[in-house]
């Protein structure tokens, strides 16, 4: 089954979720209750450097880690 990446447009959080082709888009994100969007993500890889070690600069890791930077930013500042 493919993983598909989703967007609170409420919160700013992303979330993955293993669905199956036929099964319908998830709506609502269960944290905050905001709209969910499908994104398009990139194909689940492992980037290793020369020494074998996993590369954190990976642009959909570091695409995730300024989202969950976000959410973060924006509890602080709202409360929820």
């Amino acid at each position: 089954m493919p993983i598909y990446e989703y967007v609170c447009a409420t919160c700013g959080e992303t979330l993955e979720a293993i669905q199956a082709v036929s099964a319908p888009p998830l709506e609502w994100h269960e944290g905050c209750g905001g709209k969910l969007q499908r994104v398009a993500s990139v194909a689940a890889t492992r980037v290793t450097g020369g020494s074998g070690s996993t590369d954190p600069s990976h642009t959909s890791m570091l695409r995730f880690q300024e989202n969950q930077r976000i959410a973060a930013d924006k509890k602080k500042r709202t409360g929820r």
